[in-house]
């Protein structure tokens, strides 16, 4: 198979009238699909004809040696750094096709990436099943060597986290965010979705999602369809009818690995023998999963880019399961005594207040490939659980951010966020959406929303929308006979004079009232192109519907 990604060039030479190449354009616009297995996802294709000269296809071959360079120059980039030394590699992996991860968390577990690596560290050194024999592999992937981080969703150069459970919105004052510690007896709503802090400014936004469809078909290969439930004799599976919600592609996360410089090393090489592509999740074998891994930045552990705030008072949140062992039993548990003692050792405090906890737990679990069974369940504090900290002497931000707390930290459990406490802290909410028409957040039901759609794409293609409100709200006929009228505009499309040939069709009704509000409706379409109408009936017809819902 060619691997995605793979652009091919071809000339055509010669001399093309206006006609034969607009057929050539819209020929070549309307190749989608090549190869075998294009009902499996294979074979998506994308074909542009355009004009070149000499000097564009020269440009071509000169980026195409620097994009070689580059990735020449990120294989090396750990020599500089000794061998032992403790490094944190910055990352970001970028969606080619939709990611089905478990559950409905909109971050990248860790999980899938160290299990993607894994199977290349263990086809590179040609370890077999007996990879856990070995002394590097058992290392870096079994016992924690490399803390391969949780991936984040980074949008409009932003990176949003999960948003901390003591943190909420103000249900009388639409808009604005307050700590919960301020007053629990204020009405409060829960924030859903990620968020990013641009000073005291919260921004909120939701990674993307799509649905697919899917059937398997019945054991008995004579039947072309799923029976579902209409099957006679249901002790034999007859097919079925399911759906998945993958993260939608062309989206971007980002994150960390923490480790030493020859092991992370080690995993960058791993990368660039796949051209640092790598698939994840679930259902990789059909659609889902094809993914672009980039190595951004590798800085010394100890190096800190940007000052981090100072204090002894802060809100610790969980941006990855927490998870705690018992040192006396050995079992795991949710009692918070082992975070605190590892926090002291750690940033050296002899005492650490843990004055509140606003959260809730989980069971961290897992599968395992290689062995087709789940993993070891253990309970563990949820993402976004929010700890109420003071410690005896001032420390900075990164002394608690840059450390991955409790069990499991090779798997990205224990990852946090920490803010300065205020219990005062308060401020608005900025929604922000990665849709390419921005509408308001005063829209509020569906049919709103629409309006407000139509006319953006009416105001890109004409100058003016004046011609959207000549037709008053109760002036306009039923959302049901404006349905009918965008039925006729497609059944005419081919045809010049579809205004004319509606008219006509139009005249016919015999009820006058309903006759003489449909023609004033369709009279500013006179004159007009076909997507001129056929967006002005669209907008027409649920501005209707929004009036049969204020009635």
């Amino acid at each position: 198979m060619v691997p995605a990604g793979v652009e091919f060039v071809s000339c055509i030479e010669g001399e093309l009238n206006d006609k034969d190449e607009a057929v050539l354009i819209k020929c070549a616009k309307g190749l989608r699909h090549m190869g075998l297995g294009i009902t499996r996802g294979w074979g998506e294709v994308q074909c542009i004809l355009e004009e070149v000269t000499t000097e564009t296809l020269l440009s071509v071959d000169s980026n195409i040696k620097k994009q070689g360079d580059f990735t020449k120059e990120k294989s090396d980039i750990f020599k500089e750094y000794d061998p032992e030394e403790d490094v944190v590699m910055s990352y970001e992996i970028y969606f080619d096709s939709p990611v089905m991860i478990d559950g409905n968390n909109d971050c990248l577990p860790a999980g899938p990436v160290l299990g993607a690596l894994a199977g290349m560290y263990i086809r590179k050194f040609s370890l077999g099943a007996d990879a856990h024999k070995d002394e590097n592999f058992s290392r870096i992937f079994l016992h924690d060597g490399v803390q391969f981080g949780y991936g984040y969703l980074k949008r409009n150069d932003k990176i949003y986290v999960p948003c901390p459970k003591a943190i909420a919105e103000m249900r009388e004052n639409d808009g604005n965010w307050f700590n919960i510690e301020q007053d629990r007896e204020l009405k409060r709503k829960e924030l859903k979705g990620l968020v990013c802090w641009e000073g005291e400014e919260l921004h909120i936004a939701s990674a993307n999602r799509e649905i697919h469809f899917h059937h398997a078909r019945p054991i008995d290969r004579g039947i072309a369809h799923a029976l579902n439930d209409r099957a006679a004799d249901s002790s034999i599976p007859t097919g079925e009818f399911f759906e998945y919600t993958p993260l939608s592609k062309g989206q971007t996360y980002a994150g960390t690995w923490r480790g030493k410089a020859k092991d992370i090393r080690v995993l960058a090489e791993c990368l660039q023998d796949n051209d640092y592509r790598l698939r994840i999740g679930r259902s990789r074998t059909a659609e889902y999963g094809n993914c672009t891994f980039k190595i951004v930045r590798v800085d010394l552990k100890t190096n800190q880019i940007e000052p981090s705030p100072g204090g002894n008072e802060w809100m610790m949140w969980l941006l990855s399961p927490l998870i705690i062992r018992d040192e006396k039993s050995g079992d795991y548990t949710l009692k918070e005594v082992g975070l605190i003692k590892q926090l002291g050792e750690i940033l050296g405090c002899k005492k650490i207040e843990l004055r509140k906890i606003a959260g809730s737990c989980t069971v961290y679990s897992g599968y395992n490939s290689r062995w087709g069974m789940p993993m070891v369940s253990c309970p563990a504090a949820d993402v976004g659980s929010t700890f109420y900290l003071k410690t005896d002497h001032e420390i900075h931000a990164c002394k608690l951010e840059e450390n991955r707390w409790g069990e499991l930290t090779g798997r990205g459990c224990g990852q946090v966020a920490v803010r300065p406490w205020n219990k005062e802290d308060t401020d608005k909410i900025i929604i922000d959406s990665d849709a390419v028409y921005n509408i308001e957040k005063s829209h509020n039901s569906i049919a709103e929303r629409i309006i407000c759609l139509r006319k953006h794409q009416l105001e890109c293609e004409y100058e003016t929308i004046e011609e959207l409100d000549i037709v008053k709200m109760d002036e306009l006929p039923p959302s049901s006979a404006i349905s009918l009228l965008s039925q006729l505009l497609r059944s005419y499309a081919q045809n010049k004079d579809f205004y004319e040939q509606i008219k006509e069709k139009v005249m016919c009704i015999q009820k006058e009232d309903k006759r003489d509000k449909i023609l004033k409706l369709i009279e500013p379409c006179e004159g007009k192109p076909y997507e001129f109408m056929k967006l002005y009936l669209e907008n027409a017809k649920w501005k209707a519907r929004c009036r049969v819902k204020d009635e």
